[in-house]
């Protein structure tokens, strides 16, 4: 007779009961496809989703102490303070890439002015071999019979020398010569490089401004209708269920403004610490540095990375070794404290996540959606947690997504 495959006290085969997490894995891959098909639509919905979520509570609290027929103007002051910092937000990195535009012809004429003392370095190698030879027959005895004597023992090896130092300058002069189309090289790129940044940053800008028009008036409508979606949601999943969707959207606004709030005050934090110490050495670019800091604390991990480090290779580019290591030095330090004391405790009481599942989420939201996927990889990452979390059968998924031991402290993070 056949074997039975066994089963556990529940009936099941395990491969039965693997069955839902492998379609669940194949399900999550298509929406991960169908959502990085869907870039330019999905990406301004889901800010505009995030963004109101965050401002909800600011538009209630004003529109309370307002008359009934006023509390459009809650409305009305959240889309004002929204556009302010957009506003404000584009201003900066505008500003900010037409300084790096126009540094990088400096940084042209900075590589160019190396070449030359390559090159003299070069001609110095030239002449030092060719009185090589000369040098070597002026040891000789300066009787004319043991010159002679001496020159014709060493007529052989000075034809040696001779055609090894033809075949050294030859190499020496084919070196120069690919020194300066490097250079040549090089400074035309850098060049192109700017003229072609500026290019793409016009032609983003009817992208960025077209995206923020959308988003903007997505937050607008959401806001407004915020109460008949309440009420229709309230119709569809009656009585407990009710109470369930409300404290998940309740978790989730907290979560999102505290992320929010925490990321822009330690890139606050970090922006005016890396632009002091910048100062102290005189490099320039302090606005470029410090947006460029500000902007990437919304990444955490990675984003702390890169700001410390682009400062140094343009001062390596620009000055000496010598300042680049000391200017990365003091980065990496200002990094490390900020990352791994300030930092861990803050987000660790408003967010709950697993830097490990932080890290990954970054990689795979910017997959998905590129920049934009990694600005948004921790509020999206957020709303899955929380959510699975109000869903007991999802639960335990939530549980991995969070920095708790078990579900009882998982649900203690959810209510903070």
């Amino acid at each position: 007779m056949p074997e039975t495959p066994d089963k556990t006290e529940t009936g099941t085969t395990p491969g039965r009961r693997a069955l839902p997490w492998l379609l669940a894995g194949i399900l999550a891959l298509l929406l991960g496809w169908a959502l990085r098909a869907t870039t330019v639509v999905a990406v301004p919905i889901v800010s505009a989703l995030f963004l109101a979520a965050a401002l909800a509570p600011l538009e209630r609290i004003i529109s309370g102490h307002l008359p009934r027929p006023l509390a459009w103007l809650g409305r009305a002051a959240v889309i004002l303070v929204l556009l302010v910092v957009l506003a404000a937000f584009f201003a900066g990195l505008l500003y900010s890439a037409r300084q790096v535009s126009q540094e990088i012809p400096t940084l042209a004429d900075n590589l160019a002015a190396y070449l030359p003392e390559d090159a003299a370095a070069m001609r110095m190698l030239e002449e030092s071999i060719g009185r090589a030879p000369e040098t070597a027959s002026g040891a000789a005895s300066d009787s004319p019979e043991a010159r002679q004597d001496q020159q014709a023992r060493n007529a052989p090896a000075r034809a040696t020398d001779d055609e090894d130092a033809g075949q050294l300058q030859e190499m020496s002069a084919t070196a120069r010569d690919l020194v300066n189309e490097f250079g040549s090289m090089a400074g035309s790129w850098m060049v192109n490089a700017a003229s072609g940044l500026a290019a793409t940053i016009a032609g983003m800008v009817g992208t960025f401004v077209a995206a923020t028009v959308i988003i903007v008036f997505m937050v607008l409508l959401v806001l407004s209708e915020s109460s008949l979606w309440t009420q229709k949601l309230g119709a569809i999943w009656p009585g407990r269920g009710q109470e369930e969707w409300r404290a998940t959207f309740d978790a989730l606004s907290r979560k999102l403004r505290g992320f929010l709030l925490m990321r822009a005050a330690m890139g606050a934090l970090s922006a005016a610490l890396y632009a002091g110490w910048l100062m102290l050495f005189g490099v320039d670019l302090l606005v470029v540095w410090a947006m460029l800091t500000f902007l990437l604390s919304f990444i955490p991990n990675l984003g702390s990375v890169i700001s410390g480090v682009l400062p140094a290779l343009y001062i390596l580019a620009t000055g000496d070794l010598g300042t680049a290591l000391l200017v990365g030095t003091g980065l990496f330090v200002i990094e490390q404290v900020i990352g791994n004391f300030v930092d861990p405790r803050l987000q660790g009481r408003q967010i709950a996540i697993s830097p490990l599942v932080v890290l990954v989420a970054i990689l795979v939201w910017g997959w998905i959606w590129g920049i934009a996927g990694a600005l948004l990889a921790v509020p999206m990452t957020t709303a899955l947690m929380v959510g699975f979390a109000h869903v007991p059968a999802l639960r335990p998924i939530a549980l991995l997504l969070s920095d708790q031991p078990d579900e009882d402290r998982l649900m203690e993070a959810m209510a903070r």
